[in-house]
């Protein structure tokens, strides 16, 4: 499965042991200074990520999401 967010940056972050500072980079996320590539749901094709993608499809929400409001989440119990 491919990801669904690609960062491109100059220097990946590192740890004193010189380990990917996974956790940084994990916080960030995609609201970062770096170029972010994504792939939106149904597509195929990567495309840079947008002020207004990040306004849209990508904003935080609240509350339950409409398939729990309905009932029809999973049980993983």
């Amino acid at each position: 499965m491919a990801p669904r967010f690609v960062r491109v940056v100059e220097r990946m972050p590192v740890t004193a042991t010189n380990k990917i500072h996974r956790a940084l980079l994990r916080r960030e996320g995609f609201r970062c200074t770096d170029p972010v590539w994504w792939r939106p749901p149904g597509e195929r094709t990567y495309r840079k990520l947008t002020p207004k993608d990040i306004e849209g499809p990508l904003a935080p929400t609240r509350g339950p999401s409409e398939v729990r409001r309905q009932g029809l989440e999973p049980r993983t119990r």
